[in-house]
């Protein structure tokens, strides 16, 4: 290992981007100039050190410590041979981290296990990603309050026509003008709790939820869509069920989820709905549509922020790209897992697992 790490170190010494070596117990044997800068060491202060302990303790994002910890890097006879993640390090900068696990070789064992790590300094594009955030935020803000009002005068004047019915063309451009200013205000609602989640700033109060009560209330608020598409709703929720969660942030949750499930399964199909518990004994909420499936290619992205996935029949521009993001924050939130599993031409399968209440009810009994 010694060879290997002297060998990499005259490759390594002059490159602009951090870089590091450990072996495979992920003890450091070289650092070089420009990661020892990022991270703040020097000298004899890294040497044998496990460099997973030395960036864990500058991650200063919550939620990143979080995926660290599943890094399958760190777990001996793990799979995967790479692992990448950013987030801010130490006082505020924001750090790219690609770990490489070296393939096994014969002709040098000692090799076999070894990682390279690349740190790459982000902060300015973080920065400015930052600004264009706060801006949209503003932006989105300064927009509800008038929005808001001129829906306000629509509905008023809808409620007057329905007294005093008027011509056929201005009813029905009243009833555009309110649904789609309706449809903006729910973009607009959308994007703040987006960013609220993003700002730790979204309130999250927890309860034991029956889940059968609690799906059949969801699939009643979103009976119309069901019925204008003929498509078919079944639940099957096993009764008793109860989970741990915030009642407002799984109802718009599951609405979400089921709106989306209802829009892209085709005409006269089916959407499913099950409660029950998963493999890990948690409880868990399915949602399976009829719909074209998703594309391999976005499965991976399909909770990222403005990703609208891609399909046979699927249509553009039918959403802001946010549901799924506030959907996969409001599980995480609640300390619950959201997860999608699709083919094309299968329809794809929604699981949300939550915690469980029972232990909670055992011990208010006790």
């Amino acid at each position: 290992m010694a060879r290997l790490a002297a060998s990499i170190k005259r490759l390594l010494q002059g490159m602009s981007d951090g870089s590091c070596v450990s072996d495979s117990r992920g003890r450091l044997l070289y650092i070089n100039p420009a990661a020892e800068a990022l991270l703040g060491v020097s000298g004899a202060k890294w040497k044998g050190q496990s460099l997973c302990g030395l960036l864990c303790a500058r991650l200063t994002d919550p939620d990143k410590r979080c995926a660290a910890a599943h890094c399958p890097l760190r777990r001996r006879g793990g799979g995967g041979s790479s692992f990448t993640i950013e987030g801010r390090f130490g006082a505020g900068a924001t750090l790219n981290v690609r770990c490489l696990r070296l393939p096994p070789s014969r002709r040098c064992a000692e090799t076999t296990g070894a990682r390279l790590t690349f740190l790459t300094d982000v902060s300015a594009r973080a920065a400015e990603e930052k600004r264009r955030e706060d801006w949209r935020a503003m932006a989105v803000h300064d927009l509800r309050a008038p929005l808001t009002n001129i829906y306000a005068v629509l509905r008023e004047l809808q409620m007057e026509a329905a007294e005093t019915p008027p011509p056929p063309p201005d009813a029905e451009m009243l009833e555009i003008s309110v649904r789609n200013c309706r449809r903006m205000i729910g973009m607009l609602e959308l994007y703040l709790a987006v960013a609220r989640f993003d700002a730790c700033m979204m309130p999250v109060t927890s309860s034991a939820l029956d889940l059968d009560a609690f799906i059949r209330e969801c699939v009643r608020e979103q009976s119309s869509l069901a019925e204008e598409r003929g498509i078919e709703v079944v639940v099957d929720a096993a009764p008793g069920l109860k989970a741990l969660a915030d009642p407002q942030l799984l109802g718009r949750a599951l609405q979400n989820l089921l709106n989306n499930a209802l829009k892209f399964s085709a005409k006269d199909g089916r959407v499913t709905i099950k409660a029950g518990r998963d493999a890990t004994g948690r409880p868990a909420i399915t949602i399976r549509d009829s719909g074209p499936g998703i594309d391999p290619k976005d499965l991976a992205f399909i909770f990222d922020r403005y990703a609208q996935a891609g399909g046979a029949g699927r249509k553009e521009g039918t959403g802001t790209g946010l549901g799924l993001t506030f959907c996969r924050q409001a599980v995480a939130a609640m300390r619950g897992e959201l997860t999608v599993e699709s083919k094309p031409g299968e329809g794809s399968l929604f699981t949300v697992a939550l915690l469980d209440a029972a232990p909670v009810l055992n011990g208010a009994r006790r």
